[in-house]
Order: C-alpha cells, then structure tokens, then sequence
C-alpha cells in the first residue's frame, strides 16, 4: 500500500502533479499505476493506495518499484520532477511504517523534494493457504 506527499524545491510554482509507479522488472502498460493529478500545489497529497500482484513474498526480494513524479503542463507536455528506485529486500514489507525518500535526478544533483511512501506486502488469500498448509 502506498501513501504519497511530496515536497518539490521550489515552493513558488504550483504545480499539477502526478506520480506513476511500476514493479520492476516489469514496465509494461498494464504494470503502470498513475495517481490523480493535484493541481496548483507545491506540496501535494496523493493519499492513493496501489495494488500489485507479486508472484510471492520471496519475489519481491528481487524487485524494484520505481516511482516518478510529474508536472503535466499545458498543451500535454510532460516535465520530469525525479525519481526514486526502491530495491525491496532493503525495505520491512511485514508492516507499514511510511518513510521520506529523496527524489533524484539523473541529469542534475539540485535538490528535487522528498516523497513520503508507506509500503506493505498483503499476502493473497492463496499465499496464506499455502503457508498454512507448509
């Protein structure tokens, strides 16, 4: 589950903002989760919760959610805001304890905000039978 607040550098400009989130390895379109946009805000509160099907809880040691946050501007341009890479097996899934992560760049090193992101692994009603049984 994921809970989001950002924090860009500059807090004169409003922006209308979104972020889109893939499970890596997979980057195919029906793996993208997009929040709603937030318009005219320089902190803004997504307070979106997404789902991914993981193959298993020992699967996800060997993957990345990938989050990238976006300005949509007029005329449908795009501006890239950052990113952050969460490899798994460095992240406490068994409970939700939501946690700053800086956004990068790959172009430049200014400061481009924080994102505020909780994550869990909810086991799926099959996992749990199958534990149970082991």
């Amino acid at each position: 589950k994921q809970w989001y607040q950002a924090e860009y550098g500059d807090r004169d400009i409003n922006y209308f903002s979104y972020v889109k989130t893939y499970l890596l390895p997979d980057r195919s379109k029906t793996a993208k989760r997009k929040t709603k946009t937030k318009k005219r805000a320089s902190s803004p509160v997504f307070n979106e919760i997404f789902q991914y099907k993981a193959p298993s809880a020992e699967d996800l040691a060997s993957m990345t959610l990938w989050l990238t946050v976006w300005d949509t501007r007029q005329l449908g341009h795009n501006m890239f805001l950052g990113e952050v890479r969460i490899q798994l097996d460095s992240v406490h899934l068994s409970h939700l304890a939501p946690t700053w992560w800086q956004l990068q760049h790959l172009e430049d090193s200014h400061f481009r905000g924080s994102i505020l992101l909780g994550l869990m692994y909810c086991p799926s009603p099959e996992d749990k039978k199958k534990k149970e049984k082991t």
